[in-house]
């Protein structure tokens, strides 16, 4: 189950770099990485994760179609220009947030402690 929470983490990391690194996420990026993590639903017992991927498709198409309108005959080049930075610096951000989202379902050690705690529970009175 770890190595499979694991590869979750390690999509979610990989669309963070492209679409903050080259300003442009393909989409095929997109859709690769959804279809990547699809089973995510399946793997975390709270929605927090597939709440994040969601947010993540979400912001991915709004900066890709932020460099298609700047690309096009849009006359508010610099409205574009400002959208486009607010996206790279949500990108930016995740990087960290990403990893303080993901530590408590990657933690070993809190793993081991609750399959301890299920196997030996202390009588709590």
């Amino acid at each position: 189950m770890y190595e499979r929470r694991l590869k979750i983490y390690e999509e979610i990391k990989k669309i963070l770099s492209i679409s903050f690194v080259n300003d442009r996420p393909d989409l095929n990026d997109l859709i690769g990485f959804r279809n990547s993590v699809s089973e995510a639903d399946f793997l975390f017992e709270s929605q927090e994760i597939s709440d994040y991927i969601n947010e993540i498709f979400k912001h991915g198409l709004n900066l890709r179609k932020q460099r298609q309108i700047l690309e096009g005959p849009n006359k508010d080049k610099i409205a574009t220009h400002e959208e486009i930075d607010k996206e790279i610096i949500w990108f930016s951000e995740q990087i960290d947030k990403s990893k303080q989202i993901f530590k408590k379902h990657l933690n070993i050690y809190l793993s081991y402690n609750n399959i301890f705690d299920k196997i030996f529970p202390l009588n709590k009175k």
